[in-house]
């Protein structure tokens, strides 16, 4: 909502922040059932940061949550594939294939 109001620097930092809580609930407290929400907010943030033209920060979130919707969808989650077809997408159209 803050990036529809033009208001991406508070925006991003609220994406910040959420990514930070949600970082830590999956890599630090294990809980692996929000793996998908930090794939969602990394994309999110993506847009944002890119719209700032802070390309490189754009380029790290997208990367992100490409490779964590990959390896969600590798686990079995099905329902996800346009999620990653979109990541796949937008790292394409940012130009930062590795």
């Amino acid at each position: 909502a803050l990036g529809s109001l033009q208001r991406l620097p508070e925006a991003v930092t609220d994406y910040d922040a959420a990514i930070a809580i949600r970082r830590r609930l999956v890599e630090e407290e294990n809980h692996r059932e929000l793996e998908n929400d930090l794939a969602m907010a990394c994309y999110n943030a993506a847009f944002a940061f890119d719209r700032l033209d802070d390309h490189g920060r754009a380029c790290d979130l997208a990367r992100e949550a490409l490779r964590l919707w990959k390896e969600l969808v590798d686990a079995g989650m099905d329902q996800i594939q346009d999620d990653l077809a979109d990541a796949r997408a937008l790292v394409t159209h940012l130009g930062c294939l590795k």
